[in-house]
C-alpha cells in the first residue's frame, strides 16, 4: 500500500527544516523585507517627548553601552543619532555625545563614520554637534561633570579643546543641558547624579531586561521616556522612517518564530490525521 502524503511528511529529514529556517532568518539581511509592526505606547511617549522639545534645545547624547550589549542596542544607537541629526538640521538642536564606558569612545565614532558625520568626513563637525569621548571616573566624574564640564572633559575625543567647538558655547554645567538621552546596557547612574540633584530631563534607551526595573522611575517622572531593547529601536526606525538594523533583526526573529509555529501546527495536524486514518 502506497504511503499517504501525511506519512511522507512525517518522515521528512529534520535537516531540511533547519535549512529552510536558516533561509528565512537570512533573507531580511539579503533583501529588503519589513513585517508590519505595532508601535508601543512606550516608544510613542519617547518619540513625542523629544519632538516636543523647543527649537534650539541642547541634548546630551550619553552612551553607557558595552560591546556585549551593542548587539541589542545598535538599532537604538543608530536610529536616535539619525533622529538627532534631523532635529539638528531642521530645528537647530545642539548635540553633545559622551561615553561612560571605555567602549563608548569608539562606538559613537563608528556610528558617526557610518552616517558621514565623522570630523574626517565633514567640516560641519563641532558647529552643532560633537563627541567628547570616554569620561573616565564613573559616578565621581559625573558629579564633577555636572558642576564644570571642562574640568572633566577639556577636549573632545579627537583632542580639540571644547572652547574651539562652537557647539559648546555657553555650555558649562549640566544645567545648561536641556535633555539627556542615555543609552545603557547595565544601569543608569544619571538618575542619581544628574536628575535628582539638578532636575535634568532624562530619556532612556535600555536593554529589554532592564525595562521592568526602570518602570518605577518612569512612573515617578524621573525618566521622561524609554525605548526598550531591540524592539524599541526597531519601532523608532518605523516612526522616523530610518529603517535599519533594528527592522532587519526584528523581521528575522519574527519570521523565524512564525516558521517554527507553522512547523508545530503542521506536525500536530499530521499526527492527528494519521491517527484518524489508523496509520499510527
Amino acid at each position: 500500500m502506497a504511503e499517504s502524503i501525511w506519512t511522507k511528511m512525517s518522515k521528512i529529514d529534520a535537516r531540511w527544516l533547519f535549512l529552510f529556517l536558516w533561509i528565512v532568518v537570512l533573507a531580511p539581511f539579503i533583501v529588503s523585507i519589513s513585517l508590519p509592526m505595532k508601535i508601543s505606547a512606550l516608544t510613542n511617549q519617547w518619540y513625542n517627548y523629544l519632538n516636543d522639545m523647543p527649537d534650539g534645545s541642547v541634548v546630551l547624547w550619553s552612551w553607557d553601552v558595552s560591546f556585549a550589549g551593542w548587539s541589542e542596542m545598535e538599532a537604538s544607537g543608530v536610529a536616535v543619532t539619525k533622529l538627532l541629526r534631523k532635529l539638528m538640521e531642521e530645528r537647530d538642536f545642539r548635540i553633545i555625545m559622551i561615553g561612560h564606558r571605555s567602549e563608548c569612545g569608539p562606538l559613537p565614532e563608528i556610528v558617526l563614520k557610518d552616517l558621514g558625520m565623522h570630523p574626517d568626513q565633514t567640516a560641519e563637525y563641532g558647529k552643532k554637534y560633537c563627541h567628547l569621548g570616554y569620561m573616565a571616573g564613573g559616578s565621581v566624574a559625573m558629579i564633577n561633570f555636572a558642576k564644570d564640564i571642562r574640568s572633566v572633559m577639556p577636549v573632545d575625543w579627537w583632542g580639540t579643546p571644547l572652547d574651539d567647538l562652537p557647539v559648546m558655547d555657553g555650555i558649562n554645567t549640566i544645567q545648561d543641558i536641556d535633555l539627556c538621552i542615555y543609552i545603557e546596557s547595565g544601569g543608569t547612574a544619571a538618575i542619581t547624579q544628574w536628575v535628582i540633584p539638578y532636575g535634568t530631563k532624562l530619556m532612556l534607551c535600555s536593554v529589554q531586561g532592564n525595562v521592568p526595573g526602570q518602570m518605577p522611575n518612569l512612573q515617578a517622572g524621573l525618566i521622561k521616556g524609554m525605548l526598550g531593547g531591540l524592539r524599541g529601536g526597531a519601532e523608532l526606525e518605523k516612526l522616523t522612517g530610518f529603517l535599519g538594523v533594528g527592522n532587519i533583526n526584528i523581521t528575522a526573529f519574527s519570521s523565524a518564530h512564525l516558521v517554527i509555529m507553522a512547523f508545530i501546527v503542521l506536525a500536530n495536524i499530521t499526527f492527528f490525521i494519521r491517527r484518524a486514518r489508523r496509520e499510527i
